[in-house]
């Protein structure tokens, strides 16, 4: 069973990253020597890129975040190091696109478990993404147009409006992480069309993860 990874251990990664960054500067011998005058004080300079607003890859679209998500939720498809160009399996271990290109099926990964060591499910896949688009988070616009359906526990259909060749590469965002629907409903979290006020389940991402990556 994948061990859950919790914010504590993200946060103390983080300030060792920082601590790395920016060390501590040495003294000065000429400084301390008797008579010298006292270096000037100089300002102390925090890169804020490291600040995460929130844990819940639903309202998450931050630097800091997405390192975080993509840590413990995995996606459909995903891209392999500096090759931005080819989708590789994930989650789907295949998929294909309808002759309109409308509409996008994919085949998910019968042995992908979440971090309790439950499977992933169509329904998994489907929750997590109504989700994003009803909690209207920052990364909402990524699924705008789009249905979702689970056509058997092991199947899902991507259906947009318009043409869109960018799909892919959308549901590749650690945002469209998937996340445990049954533990993430049991924490307050809903997909349904008020999510934006109704769901409570923020907290409980920054708990503990409810995905299936490596994390």
């Amino acid at each position: 069973m994948k061990k859950a990874l919790t914010l504590v251990a993200v946060t103390a990664a983080t300030a060792l990253a920082l601590t790395a960054c920016n060390p501590a500067p040495k003294t000065d011998p000429a400084a301390t020597t008797s008579g010298a005058a006292a270096a000037p004080a100089k300002p102390l300079v925090i890169d804020s890129v490291f600040v995460i607003k929130s844990a819940d890859p639903a309202r998450n679209y931050e630097p800091t975040g997405n390192i975080v998500a993509r840590a413990l939720y995995d996606t459909l498809v995903t891209f392999k190091g500096d090759d931005l160009k080819t989708p590789q399996p994930s989650i789907a271990t295949k998929w294909e696109k309808s002759a309109d290109g409308l509409t996008y099926t994919f085949t998910l990964d019968k042995k992908a478990v979440f971090s309790d060591g439950s499977p992933v499910t169509a329904d998994d896949v489907v929750f997590s993404l109504k989700r994003v688009q009803n909690v209207k988070g920052n990364p909402s616009f990524l699924v705008d147009g789009m249905t979702f359906a689970a056509k058997d526990p092991s199947t899902v259909t991507i259906t947009t409006k318009d043409y869109d060749p960018a799909l892919l590469g959308k549901i590749a965002s650690p945002s469209l992480g998937v996340i445990n629907s049954k533990v993430a409903k049991a924490a307050g979290a809903s997909d349904a069309t008020d999510a934006a006020t109704t769901d409570k389940a923020e907290q409980a991402f920054a708990k503990a993860s409810m995905g299936s990556g490596p994390y």
